[in-house]
């Protein structure tokens, strides 16, 4: 049944860089804070990896669920672009970066520590082989 879905319905995309049909849909028929959608698709999706979806970047950040047919899970669209130093070189990461306060309904925020910020990138380790992708969570002092 995927297949037809897939077929009819499925869009391309690229997960880390191979080409995809996909199934994409909102999260929530609400305007949100973040751009965040479920993919589904008949190929392995490991949580961390990289969808170029629409001309934009999205990180899989959700535990994927797979039955065996299919995989699932929920992403987000990638805000920021770091330059870290790793190793002694310089590599750039797409990320999910959060800032300190977060509005959930009006006049109701969620507050994080002063001075730490929440970042989520791809877990790619640069030694020479590929590593399954994972969620890194990153806070530091501003």
């Amino acid at each position: 049944m995927i297949d037809f879905f897939l077929r009819e319905k499925g869009e391309l995309v690229h997960i880390n860089n191979v080409k995809q049909l996909a199934l994409i849909r909102d999260t929530s028929d609400h305007i949100q804070m973040t751009d965040e959608k479920i993919i589904r698709a008949a190929t392995p999706l490991h949580t961390g990896d990289i969808v170029d979806y629409r001309y934009e970047r999205y990180l899989i950040t959700s535990q994927v669920d797979q039955n065996e047919k299919s995989c699932r899970g929920r992403m987000r669209k990638c805000n920021q672009r770091l330059a870290l130093n790793w190793s002694g070189q310089v590599r750039w990461f797409d990320a999910v970066v959060e800032s300190r306060t977060f509005s959930t309904e009006t006049g109701k925020v969620i507050s994080m520590p002063e001075g730490n910020i929440l970042i989520t990138v791809q877990d790619n380790r640069y030694e020479g082989h590929y590593i399954k992708p994972t969620i890194l969570h990153y806070s530091s002092a501003v």
